[in-house]
Order: structure tokens, then C-alpha cells, then sequence
């Protein structure tokens, strides 16, 4: 699958509740490891993904039949310095078809071309395999972004973890387009 096949839409309150379903799959994978309720999940998406003034940024991941398959996002964002973290979750049923990696370049040119950000960072914690190992190829494909080790971040089942820090920067980003 290529990016062609995949497209960022609005994000429905509709989408954001099933997503809510796909991270209480995995929660040892977020920042937030508390379930999030219904309620709870209806808030962010009036408060945050509403508001325009908001400083995140997310988009529904579509297939080229219009299913929901991921959510993507810019959060954090610090215009005055071009900078945003990247947030990314797929649906879980649907791993390893390459709607990651679809989602990252489609946020990637809406940051770089659109936005008009310099730098999107991300973190992935060490108790996610398959993430790290995503990430860093995804960070690899843009020669001149970088990663680095960060101790400790991540608590889990009674275990440190440490996380990986990556950023791709719009240079790089640029200079390996084709």
C-alpha cells in the first residue's frame, strides 16, 4: 500500500470514540494510561479537536473506501518556534499494512507544506518493540533527522523504561521526496 491510498479527513466525534475502543487495547503503549471513558473521550474531542485555537492538530486516517483505519496528529504545537510532536495510533486489526507509515508522510507534508513547521518530534517508549522499531525507520528515511535515548521515561508492570526520541525536520524531510 502506498500513501495513494490512504487520505487525512476532519475527525467525527464518531471516530474519535472508536479510537478510545483501539488505545484501551493497548495502554501501556500511551502517555496516558488511564482508560478513558466515553465522557472523557467527548471532552478532548469538543475542547481539543474542535478548537481551532487548540495547539494539537488531528486527523482521521482513511482508506480509500473512507474507513476509519488510524488517527494522526500534530500536538503541542509552538508555532513561534515551528515545532509539534507527531501522535499516531492504527487501527489494531490492521498493524503491519502500512497505514503507519502512509499517515506519517500524509502529517509530514501537512506540517512541512501547509503548517509551515520546521520540526516534527515524536517518543516512543522502550516497552513497545514494533514502535521503536517503526520509528526509527521511519526517522531513517530522511537523512539529516535524529534520535536519541531518553532514561527512564516510561513506567510499566513495575519496570523503567527508556524512550526513543526522534524528529524529522522539514529539510530532510524535503530533500528525500522524490
Amino acid at each position: 500500500m502506498s500513501t495513494a491510498d490512504y487520505h487525512l479527513d476532519a475527525l467525527s466525534r464518531h471516530d474519535v470514540e472508536k479510537v478510545r475502543g483501539w488505545r484501551a487495547q493497548t495502554p501501556s503503549l500511551f502517555r496516558t494510561t488511564v482508560p478513558l471513558t466515553e465522557e472523557m473521550q467527548a471532552d478532548f474531542y469538543q475542547t481539543t479537536v474542535c478548537d481551532r485555537r487548540a495547539t494539537s492538530r488531528y486527523w482521521a486516517v482513511l482508506d480509500v473506501g473512507n474507513s476509519l483505519v488510524g488517527q494522526v496528529g500534530l500536538v503541542g504545537i509552538e508555532w513561534e518556534n515551528g515545532l509539534a510532536e507527531i501522535s499516531l495510533i492504527v487501527e489494531p486489526d490492521r498493524r503491519q499494512e502500512g497505514i503507519g507509515r502512509a499517515a506519517v508522510e500524509l502529517v509530514l507534508r501537512e506540517a512541512f507544506e501547509r503548517m509551515r513547521l520546521m520540526t516534527v518530534w515524536g517518543e516512543c517508549y522502550g516497552n513497545n518493540e514494533v514502535g521503536l522499531a517503526f520509528w526509527s525507520e521511519m526517522r531513517g528515511k530522511y537523512h539529516g533527522s535524529s534520535s536519541t535515548y531518553w532514561p527512564r521515561r516510561k513506567f510499566w508492570d513495575g519496570k523503567l523504561y527508556n524512550s526513543l526520541l526522534f524528529q524529522f525536520t522539514a529539510e530532510a524531510w524535503r530533500a528525500a521526496r522524490p
